[in-house]
C-alpha cells in the first residue's frame, strides 16, 4: 500500500487507549512513512475502517484480480486434515471440501486472520492499493 499524496509506503502503528472503566484498548493505525515527503499531510486510518473498504473493494474485483485461490485450497486441506485427525477418520474421502466462496474466505481473513495471514492475502492482490484522505483505492 502507498501514500495517494507523496507515494511513499504505507505503514502499521498499534496504539493503546485507557478507558474509563479501567480497560485498555489496543488500535492500529495506518499512515505514511514520510519517507519522501517528510510533511505528507496524508491523515492517519484505523485499521477497523480500512478493513471496511477493503471489504468493499473485493466486493467490486474480478475473482482473478483477488489471485487467493493457492491460499484457500491450502487452508481448506489444512482445515481437513484436521478434521479427519481430531474425528478419527482414517479415509479422506470422507471428509468431503465444498466449494468455497474467495470474496467471503478474503472478508473472513482480513476480520479474523492473523496479521501474517491478512498480509499474505493482500498481497495477492494484482493492483495498486493507494490510501489518501482516509480512503482507500486501487491503482
Amino acid at each position: 500500500m502507498t501514500c495517494g499524496r507523496c507515494g511513499t509506503g504505507i505503514t502499521a502503528q498499534e496504539k493503546s487507549k485507557n478507558i474509563s472503566d479501567g480497560s485498555i484498548r489496543t488500535y492500529v493505525y495506518y499512515s505514511c512513512t514520510r519517507h519522501k515527503d517528510h510533511h505528507c499531510t496524508n491523515p492517519y486510518l484505523r485499521e477497523d475502517y480500512l478493513i471496511i473498504q477493503l471489504e468493499e473493494i473485493i466486493n467490486d474485483l474480478e475473482i482473478n484480480q483477488l489471485g487467493a485461490r493457492h491460499i484457500i485450497d491450502r487452508e481448506i486441506e489444512r482445515h481437513n486434515k484436521l478434521r479427519s485427525s481430531v474425528l478419527g477418520i482414517k479415509d479422506d474421502k470422507k471428509v468431503k471440501e465444498k466449494e468455497v466462496d474467495i470474496r467471503m474466505y478474503a472478508k473472513y481473513l482480513l476480520k479474523e486472520g492473523t496479521i501474517y495471514e491478512k498480509r499474505e492475502l493482500l498481497e495477492q492482490l494484482r493492483n495498486k492499493i493507494m490510501l489518501n484522505d482516509k480512503k482507500i483505492c486501487i491503482g
